[in-house]
């Protein structure tokens, strides 16, 4: 079941106008891309992700994430970056990723959940807090969103560190409490 896996690359990592202010959490300039290290079901791989083009983002446009795993749809509303499909997974509303404006931050989210062809009702809880994460061998100061899903009797655990002007830094994905994706920023700066 790849149901967040794709978040990373996803979410991954990601403006639609120069990286300033709290966008810069997540730069989405067309062109942009990063390449991240992945260990999954699949074992370690390299995956590159590529802000392609603009896209409709639920009612907002946004942009269309293109990587070796499949495509993504992120936008900001305002301060929250926002997504809609994640590598052959869709949110109905979008779901909110990261509230960019501040530093600390909790919201829930309930909407459906689309994959495979089947639709189910989804909740998330989410929660924000300043960390830290690893960037080449350096502590460097992130965003840490941690979204706790759950969709047709299961659980997924996604927890994303955010730095400014990078994007997606880590990210690391749990099932029913079982590491199942690990993505950590190889290039993309």
């Amino acid at each position: 079941m790849r149901l967040l896996g794709g978040l990373v690359l996803l979410l991954p990592v990601f403006c639609l106008h120069a990286c300033s202010g709290s966008r810069a959490y997540m730069p989405l300039d067309e062109g942009r891309s990063w390449r991240y290290a992945v260990v999954d079901a699949y074992g370690p791989r390299m995956a590159l992700l590529k802000v392609e083009r603009e896209a409709r983002v639920g009612d907002r446009m946004g942009v269309l994430l293109a990587g070796d795993d499949g495509t993504s749809r992120l936008a900001w509303a305002g301060n929250t970056l926002i997504g809609s499909e994640f590598v052959g997974c869709a949110f109905d509303p979008p779901i909110p990723l990261l509230e960019a404006g501040t530093e600390s931050a909790s919201w829930e989210w309930r909407g459906a959940v689309r994959r495979s062809g089947t639709v189910s009702s989804a909740h998330v809880r989410a929660s924000q807090q300043p960390s830290t994460t690893e960037d080449l061998g350096r502590e460097v100061p992130s965003l840490r969103v941690t979204l706790s899903l759950s969709v047709g009797g299961r659980s997924e655990t996604v927890e994303t560190h955010y730095v400014r002007g990078v994007g997606i830094q880590r990210q690391e994905v749990r099932r029913d409490g079982r590491q199942v994706l690990l993505v950590t920023l190889a290039t993309g700066r």
